[in-house]
C-alpha cells in the first residue's frame, strides 16, 4: 500500500456491547451510541397476544387419492390462508425420510 488515503476504503466497523441493565437498550460501541427503540411490540407483553389463532390440519394426497402426508392439529393465525397453514406444516414440521408411521421387522 502506497500514503495514506490511496487503496480501497475499508467500512468502518464497530464493537457493539449491549447492557441488559439499560432500560433504553442503549449499545455501546465505544465511540458512539445507538439508541434502539421498540416497535410493535409492548414491554411486559408477549408479542403474539394480539394474534387470535386457529387449529386446522393439512394433508397431501396422491392423484390417486392416497394420503401421502397428514398432520392435525396445526395452531396457525386465524387470518392465514389454508395455502399458507399447508406451506408451514408440510415444510417445516415434517421431516424428509422419515417414516410417517413404524412397520414391526422380525429379528432373527
Amino acid at each position: 500500500m502506497g500514503a495514506r488515503g490511496s487503496g480501497p476504503k475499508r467500512p468502518r466497523t464497530f464493537k457493539i456491547y449491549a447492557d441488559a441493565r439499560d432500560p433504553g437498550h442503549r449499545l455501546t460501541t465505544g465511540q458512539n451510541d445507538m439508541r434502539i427503540e421498540r416497535r410493535y411490540t409492548t414491554d411486559g407483553q408477549s408479542p403474539y397476544a394480539g394474534i387470535s389463532f386457529r387449529l386446522t390440519k393439512s394433508e397431501i394426497r396422491n392423484p390417486d387419492g392416497s394420503v401421502v402426508f397428514r398432520l392435525d392439529d396445526v395452531e396457525v393465525p386465524e387470518f392465514w390462508s389454508q395455502v399458507a397453514s399447508d406451506v408451514l406444516a408440510q415444510k417445516y414440521f415434517r421431516k424428509a425420510g422419515v417414516a410417517a408411521a413404524l412397520k414391526k421387522v422380525e429379528e432373527e
